[in-house]
């Protein structure tokens, strides 16, 4: 993640609007990634996150809120 956040920095620093995409994934690992790099850019924001996709990948949860009761399986 670090990598990567230094090519956004580059990228950022010569343009007025910069966007990562993440490539879907089969396991929801796009949006993981995804919420931990925004987690990383807005540290003053709390980042929501639904609770399923926090109990699937628990590396999220130090950076990441849970939003709502219920969620559908990932899988």
């Amino acid at each position: 993640m670090d990598d990567l956040l230094g090519h956004i920095a580059k990228i950022a620093a010569r343009t007025k609007k910069t966007f990562a995409v993440f490539n879907n994934h089969k396991d929801a690992k796009a949006f993981s990634n995804a919420l931990q790099l925004k987690a990383r850019l807005t540290l003053t924001v709390a980042i929501r996150a639904p609770v399923a996709l926090r109990e699937r990948y628990p590396s999220i949860a130090a950076c990441t809120v849970p939003d709502g009761d219920e969620q559908l399986p990932l899988v």
